[in-house]
């Protein structure tokens, strides 16, 4: 059998892929894992066809290996078909720290998929900043179905595409995700958002040396009270 765990809420598929890596090593499975980049496909192959020394059964857990592939869509899709065809015998996991596309789930049809997407809320209260009022209850929403730290490296991933699009005109992304940006960024200006990335520091080293008497979710909620 293969399981799939991916999606934009990396916290949630990683405890979700660890949980069920200790599940089967409770059932007695050997669990070999590989984060590693892995050269070729004949090394995948190798890896997954080897055979235990103590003739336990298998787990071969990988990590991002079909990001691994880039761009080289040929080399994906061997993969998933040596994988497919491997997991008749074993168990293969597969952990990738992103969304897989809707064109690659189609091709592992066959496999267990656990997507951890982000909730509604993230995307409200992300859309929703400006310099001047936020939705600071679609915040509160995110952080109780999200976390406050991952609603943190979020607003971090935000502000760097904003104060990009205010430098460059242009960011990565498909056409939507960049007029979306270039609307927002056009309600600031580059101070503003300057000013807001250095907040935004200011709280990261409060809780990284616990200097601060705040929570992470009170600094957050400060902070938009005070983002202009």
């Amino acid at each position: 059998m293969m399981y799939l765990f991916h999606g934009d809420q990396i916290a949630q598929s990683r405890t979700s892929w660890a949980n069920k890596i200790q599940a089967l090593e409770a059932q007695g499975y050997a669990v070999e894992h590989y984060s590693e980049k892995l050269p070729t496909i004949a090394h995948v192959s190798q890896l997954v066809q080897a055979q235990s020394l103590f003739q336990t059964q298998r787990v071969v857990a990988f990590e991002n290996l079909l990001k691994s592939c880039g761009r080289e869509q040929k080399k994906k899709d061997a993969l998933i078909s040596l994988l497919l065809e491997a997991s008749k015998t074993q168990e293969i996991l597969l952990w990738e720290g992103d969304t897989i596309s809707p064109a690659t789930l189609k091709k592992l049809s066959q496999a267990t998929i656990q997507h951890a997407k982000l909730s509604k809320m993230m995307f409200v209260w992300l859309d929703s900043l400006r310099p001047t009022a936020s939705n600071r209850v679609a915040l509160l929403q995110a952080i109780e179905q999200d976390g406050a730290e991952f609603c943190f490296a979020m607003l971090i991933r935000q502000v760097r595409l904003l104060l990009q699009m205010k430098d460059s005109g242009s960011i990565a992304g498909a056409p939507f995700t960049q007029q979306k940006i270039r609307t927002q960024a056009s309600h600031w200006s580059i101070d503003q958002l300057l000013r807001l990335h250095t907040k935004i520091l200011e709280i990261d080293e409060h809780q990284k040396t616990s200097s601060g008497i705040l929570t992470l979710t009170q600094e957050l909620d400060l902070l938009l009270m005070n983002i202009a």
